[in-house]
């Protein structure tokens, strides 16, 4: 069967952009009840309104983690599909994660240190939990370069210790994937002996440990691993039979509905069932779209931004957040209309495509690399 790759790099464009605009949004524009409270144009009030939809960010990134696992377990369910147990080799496998991964990660350190350097000697008040936002400065009260910041974002675990390495909070997210990472060769040995236990017993025993309040990173870690596991059965399932094209109405129902029961019983336990419900629901219709949306003005534009989202998600948030101390050291505050958080959008995205160019583009895989030929 053809699993439409070139759909699901559309996929993480489309990600990646909303997790851009959601800190857009929270970072350059005033929160709901301020500008509420202040004069504006009655049409303004559509956007506003639907600017609240770029709350889920976070559950984005469950979107990430089972897209993640399908795609590092695709080739082996392939394997699977025609009856043959593939081999279990670490050494090349995380050989292959950190060619691919390392650079553009230190790159967006480095990037991070710049952006801070240059906002804390110039608008420090943001950088220093003091704009009188309580939102803002709760957040930010986490963040710095302290030795629990910056160890482990140089272990590649940036967050785990409960500090942002300096105002790069989204990198959290590439702690978890280092985990899953490291967990794969090991869950792949036991998939070989047994799927039930792999895709049946391991989740289990994660859900469980959901409803154990543990604590710390190594405990939240593990209870989102079946978000990202279930990618993996994702994989498995596509490689045996293509999804029918009208079964993606069904997997739109089923990420609406599971997104709404996330939104109401936010627990451990049921986070990780609904993330995993939505995140597969999205990678199975974005795999049934037709063939020709990769074609369209929407899908290459999707697919561009995708091959480019590793980049754009880790350097996006320094940039934002010097321009939004810029504008808070200013105005004294986030201001009152959406255009800050619009030039924001764009500032941040044109460099992250600048740093895919300096960077990334020479540690793709090379299937990515055939489809960026054209940057340089």
């Amino acid at each position: 069967m053809t699993i439409h790759l070139r759909h699901l790099d559309a996929l993480r464009g489309l990600l990646a952009t909303y997790v851009l605009l959601g800190h857009c949004r929270w970072l350059l524009w005033a929160g709901q009840a301020e500008w509420i409270d202040r004069s504006h144009p009655v049409w303004s009030n559509v956007l506003a309104y639907a600017s609240a939809s770029l709350r889920y960010g976070r559950e984005a990134v469950f979107v990430f983690f089972v897209l993640s696992g399908f795609f590092i377990h695709l080739k082996a369910a392939g394997s699977f599909a025609e009856g043959i147990k593939p081999g279990v080799a670490a050494g090349p496998f995380f050989k292959r994660r950190l060619h691919r991964l390392l650079a553009p990660y230190l790159l967006a350190l480095a990037l991070t240190v710049a952006c801070d350097g240059v906002g804390r000697a110039w608008f420090p008040e943001l950088y220093q939990a003091a704009t009188g936002n309580a939102l803002l400065d709760q957040d930010f009260s986490n963040k710095g370069y302290t030795a629990g910041s910056v160890l482990p974002a140089l272990v590649l675990v940036p967050s785990s210790l409960g500090l942002d390495f300096g105002s790069n909070g989204p990198l959290w997210s590439i702690a978890y994937e280092v985990v899953y990472y490291a967990l794969y060769p090991a869950w792949l040995a036991l998939r070989t002996r047994s799927g039930l236990l792999a895709f049946g017993v391991v989740p289990v025993a994660c859900l469980v440990a959901a409803l154990i309040p543990l604590g710390g990173f190594p405990a939240n870690a593990l209870i989102r691993y079946p978000i990202w596991l279930a990618g993996a059965g994702l994989a498995e399932c596509l490689a045996k039979s293509a999804p029918r094209a009208e079964r993606r109405w069904l997997a739109a129902l089923i990420f609406v509905a599971a997104l709404v029961l996330h939104h109401f019983f936010p627990n451990d336990a049921c986070t990780v069932l609904t993330g995993a419900a939505f995140g597969t629901a999205a990678v199975w219709f974005f795999v049934a779209l037709p063939g020709a949306f990769s074609g369209s003005i929407l899908g290459r534009g999707l697919e561009y931004l995708g091959n480019r989202s590793y980049t754009t998600y880790m350097t996006h948030f320094p940039v934002l957040t010097l321009l939004a101390a810029a504008v808070v050291h200013r105005n004294g505050s986030r201001p009152l209309t959406g255009w800050w958080a619009l030039a924001g959008a764009l500032l941040a995205t044109l460099v992250g495509l600048v740093c895919f160019h300096i960077c990334e583009r020479h540690f793709l895989h090379p299937r990515l690399r055939m489809r960026t030929v054209g940057t340089g």
